[in-house]
């Protein structure tokens, strides 16, 4: 078993990279929606 504070910041460095992909998903999707519209 890996310690609490490895696990923890695994943890937020996927939570991180989960929210940054997110925001470009976003972006992405305004500037398909522009181009389809």
């Amino acid at each position: 078993m890996s310690s609490p504070s490895a696990f923890n910041k695994s943890w937020t460095r996927c939570a991180q990279a989960g929210l940054i992909s997110g925001s470009m998903a976003q972006k992405n999707l305004k500037i398909f929606e522009k181009i389809i519209l």
